[in-house]
């Protein structure tokens, strides 16, 4: 195994290739979703910018598989730094390779898993991401849903009531959002939105904000958060419309939430930062979501921690600063501004 490594291509593609796996990369960070053979090519080339930094990094899954063992797949959760530019470093790269192929060589069958022993690139994702992981990899590699999918299923259908949520699971919730276009699932959760409990509201919501929801899921939500009672209810529902198929829907919400009362707490903002943030690209909701940060409950530590990881995001570099440097900006912004300058030692 060592002297077959030795003649890898240094890549990661390379890697799985020698290995004689297929294999598909998930973005694991804002959101959990595919990323196109395209995408990835050109991060790991130094070509392209990685497109959903977070915290200065890629936070990667890779689903992979051979010929004798795809109903048994094995995936590798890993993060690598980035650099100024948001390109990947090379080196970094060349480190989770290199951990990867000593573990090989000590343990060929290491690579039959889904953990990385040893290797300080691997990560844990969270449960959410973790049940959705797992659904959408189900569902691309053509398997059935879980055993909790049919009981989840049922719930939003509402054929047992909605009191009945702590029966349903993570797994099943994520199950449904994944095959949304299944079972008339799509039309059951929007139906369901209005009148569910806001404890199962909020595991709906974080497998919302990984698939692309139609229309009807996003003017249901939009209609809940038009009367949340909480910023972290109307943050959870935000997040449920981050990838909706209807980008007005979307905008038009967080429009109305900026110039609400909770457009100053930190769950609401954190939401947007990290979930919605396409929407900043607009000049009218990057103005109202400026003068809301920088009047934050939580003052000038939320403010650079906000700048410094929406200026990795590509394209939102330029526009940012655009917006904070605008002589028409207020006094509060400026001041904020001024500090994270200070900070920065620009």
């Amino acid at each position: 195994m060592t002297e077959t490594m030795k003649s890898l291509d240094v890549s990661i593609g390379g890697l799985l290739k020698n290995l004689g796996v297929e294999a598909v990369w998930f973005e694991m960070g804002r959101r959990v979703q595919p990323l196109g053979r395209g995408e990835v090519l050109a991060f790991e080339a130094g070509q392209a910018a990685y497109p959903y930094p977070l915290l200065r990094k890629a936070w990667l899954g890779i689903l992979f598989w051979s010929p004798e063992s795809r109903d048994r797949p094995s995936v590798w959760f890993f993060k690598l730094s980035l650099d100024e530019q948001g390109l990947i470093e090379p080196a970094v790269r060349d480190d989770f390779i290199r951990h990867v192929a000593e573990q090989l060589s000590r343990a060929p069958d290491a690579v039959e898993g889904d953990s990385m022993p040893d290797n300080p690139h691997a990560f844990s994702p969270s449960q959410e991401r973790l049940a959705m992981f797992h659904a959408l990899a189900s569902k691309l590699l053509g398997n059935p849903g879980s055993r909790y999918y049919e009981n989840a299923r049922d719930y939003f259908a509402g054929r047992h009531g909605f009191d009945g949520w702590r029966f349903i699971g993570m797994q099943g919730i994520a199950d449904v959002v994944a095959r949304l276009d299944e079972d008339d699932n799509a039309a059951h959760v929007a139906s369901a939105i209005e009148t569910l409990p806001v404890e199962p509201l909020g595991p709906l919501c974080a497998c919302l904000e990984n698939q692309v929801t139609p229309v009807a899921i996003a003017r249901a939500l939009a209609a809940r958060l038009a009367s949340a009672t909480g910023a972290e209810e109307a943050a959870t529902l935000l997040r449920g419309l981050s990838l909706s198929v209807s980008p007005g829907v979307r905008d038009a919400a967080v429009r109305t939430l900026l110039a609400g009362p909770y457009a100053t707490h930190s769950e609401v903002l954190a939401a947007i930062v990290n979930r919605v943030w396409e929407c900043l690209l607009d000049d009218e909701i990057r103005a109202l979501f400026l003068a809301a940060l920088a009047d934050n409950r939580l003052g000038q530590e939320l403010f650079d921690e906000a700048m410094f990881d929406l200026s990795y995001l590509p394209g939102m570099r330029g526009p940012l600063l655009a917006s904070l440097r605008n002589p028409e900006r207020s006094e509060a912004l400026s001041q904020a501004v001024g500090r994270w300058f200070q900070r920065l030692g620009v």
